[in-house]
């Protein structure tokens, strides 16, 4: 197997873990908390903030919020 297609293959194993945890989550705050650490591994990036609309029109609300850091 070539170092592209053990990339792919463990990039497509995270797709699967992701998508068998949303599948099996009754809420999606702790879904997201064990999401994270997957997507990680997949992106780069230091925190992750999911904003949801306030019934005020051109409101939003932190609905959820995490602190990856570096490296």
């Amino acid at each position: 197997m070539s170092t592209a297609q053990a990339s792919q293959s463990k990039e497509l194993d995270q797709v699967i873990s992701i998508t068998r945890i949303i599948s099996q989550s009754a809420h999606w705050k702790p879904a997201l908390d064990q999401i994270v650490p997957i997507l990680r591994q997949i992106m780069i990036f230091d925190n992750l903030v999911l904003y949801l609309p306030e019934t005020n029109p051109g409101q939003i609300e932190v609905a959820y919020a995490r602190v990856v850091g570096r490296g």
